[in-house]
């Protein structure tokens, strides 16, 4: 224990704010994923958002050991959002403080790089047993960060920079009125979607059809996450280091994390 502590001191992190993190993190992930299992079955959208936001904390595991090998490696890491990646030392995006349009454009590309995952993580199989299961989601996290870095090739190359300052705020504002219309005809009922056809087309679309429920589960799973990094935010984690001969320090909150995520996708 003493030795982990030092190690954590070395990456700029509290043994206490740690331990915290790590009881947040798999604690709140276990009771998500209880709720979505007994309230709203076994493959509803909670336990698939929980089940991405796992998902999407390995690929920034992946990408920070990939940052950490070397400038050999750096060109296949994607920029993350919420973190940034400089040196030895990633840090952390705080809510507090920072300008409306640039906390859009982070939830905005949080909630690209969350669909991909889910939309990804619901074609792979998930495995007989749990080595099975654990290869698909290796090659979940791989096809991730590929995906991740396509698009973000893709938006730099043919939009115009007007554009790419703008529109996440426009789409975030956008998205969430929609699927505010949406949700509202889960507490009204149905009689408002007979008067208003809008409201019912809507809830169709984002809980009953294939891409609205992938949209829908990107949205959750970057609220998910989002909570993280406030969370993150009040322990005063401002950043991590991530040299690589201190990477093993972050031991016991990945293999916490593989654990909730077995269960949380295969279990509950």
């Amino acid at each position: 224990m003493d030795k982990l502590k030092e190690q954590l001191l070395a990456l700029n992190i509290s043994g206490d704010h740690f331990w915290k993190a790590v009881l947040l993190l798999t604690v709140g992930s276990l009771v998500l994923g209880c709720i979505g299992r007994y309230c709203f079955g076994k493959d509803s959208i909670v336990n698939h958002s929980v089940s991405s936001a796992i998902g999407i904390l390995f690929v920034y595991a992946a990408t920070v050991v990939l940052f950490s090998l070397g400038a050999k490696y750096q060109n296949f890491v994607a920029p993350l959002p919420f973190v940034t990646l400089s040196g030895d030392t990633m840090s952390i995006f705080t809510f507090e403080g920072t300008e409306f349009t640039l906390i859009c454009e982070q939830l905005v590309n949080m909630i690209i790089l969350a669909f991909l995952a889910n939309v990804i993580d619901s074609i792979l199989p998930r495995g007989e047993n749990f080595f099975t299961w654990l290869i698909w989601r290796c090659l979940t996290i791989a096809l991730a960060i590929a995906m991740q870095l396509g698009v973000n090739w893709l938006l730099a190359k043919y939009l115009p920079q007007g554009i790419v300052e703008y529109a996440p705020t426009v789409l975030l504002i956008v998205l969430v009125l929609m699927m505010a219309v949406g949700i509202f005809k889960i507490f009204v009922g149905a009689a408002i979607a007979t008067v208003n056809p809008i409201v019912g087309a809507l809830y169709t679309f984002f809980f009953a059809t294939y891409l609205g429920k992938a949209i829908s589960k990107a949205v959750l799973t970057t609220i998910i996450l989002s909570v993280l990094v406030w969370g993150l935010n009040y322990l005063g984690i401002a950043s991590i280091g991530i040299a690589l001969a201190g990477l093993v320090a972050y031991i016991p909150i990945m293999i916490a994390l593989l654990i909730v995520w077995y269960v949380v996708n295969k279990i509950l």
